[in-house]
């Protein structure tokens, strides 16, 4: 089987999402606000903290977490097809859960498509498994997808820009704010290329996130009133002196041994609950 699964669902990483569901429980926030909404991990960590699905507010400009966050809010997407891909999937594109599955197949086929252009067999074959059985994929899709609306069905979802969901929320004392861009510049152009031939969506219109915004963020989630939590993954040791007070780093794992494997940090504005560090001390690092 050629495992057209929801893609990216392990970021953050099983221990970050640990300490930040304890947090939550802690903290006990009237809202939780997760501007970058990815796969719904953070709001999956929300919802087993005790967060009622209707006081989760998500937000992201990609059209797959669009396609996600549509069927979990069950709202209709508009969708136009084009292309061979979007000839293929246009039959599934009933209602919000298999519109999102469409959308998810598609990207995992452009993903095989792009690496079997380097030669390797093995995602020719992969490619070829997913367009002579594209309903069985899509169906299993719509079932992933189905369970994950069982948990969180009634979020509230807006494709939109992060700096708006932010400036909504951000003065707001009864919120936490988990934010987790993208970390690298150009990463959503990366992980979703291709998408944008195989469907016309009202796509917003808005920048993405850079490596040189990180100062701006920073600096406007340190001034606000709502707890933040930062998700930063670095090779180097705690990063909170690249953007000074109120910033402190409340959590670190170091998942692998080798001296160049990412630290998963996470920095804070106020400290919620007891630093962790996970693996190592920091000193070693």
């Amino acid at each position: 089987m050629a495992n057209p699964d929801i893609l990216f669902r392990g970021i953050p990483r099983r221990r970050t999402r640990g300490y930040t569901a304890r947090v939550l429980a802690k903290v006990k926030p009237e809202v939780v606000v997760i501007p970058c909404a990815g796969s719904f991990s953070l709001a999956m960590v929300a919802r087993s903290a005790g967060v009622p699905a209707e006081n989760i507010v998500c937000g992201d400009i990609s059209l797959y977490s669009t396609a996600l966050g549509y069927a979990l809010a069950g709202r209709d997407l508009a969708l136009e097809p084009k292309g061979e891909i979007g000839t293929l999937v246009e039959p599934y594109l009933i209602d919000p859960v298999s519109k999102a599955a469409a959308v998810l197949f598609t990207l995992r086929l452009l993903q095989y498509r792009h690496r079997a252009r380097t030669g390797k067999h093995h995602f020719v074959d992969h490619c070829r498994e997913l367009t002579t059985n594209v309903e069985t994929y899509v169906t299993e899709l719509q079932v992933q997808i189905e369970a994950m609306c069982g948990q969180l069905n009634g979020i509230e979802y807006s494709a939109c820009d992060m700096w708006k969901t932010l400036e909504d929320h951000r003065d707001n004392p009864d919120a936490v704010l988990l934010v987790n861009p993208p970390r690298y510049t150009g990463g959503y152009d990366k992980m979703f290329a291709g998408v944008e031939d195989v469907f016309d969506w009202p796509a917003p219109s808005v920048s993405q996130f850079v490596e040189g915004d990180y100062a701006r963020l920073m600096e406007l989630l340190g001034q606000s009133e709502a707890l933040t939590l930062m998700y930063y993954a670095t090779p180097h040791e705690d990063p909170t002196p690249l953007w000074g007070d109120p910033w402190r780093a409340v959590f670190a794992d170091k998942p692998g041994n080798k001296r160049t494997a990412a630290i998963n940090w996470i920095v804070a504005n106020k400290s919620p609950i007891d630093h962790a560090i996970v693996r190592a001390q920091v000193g070693a690092w």
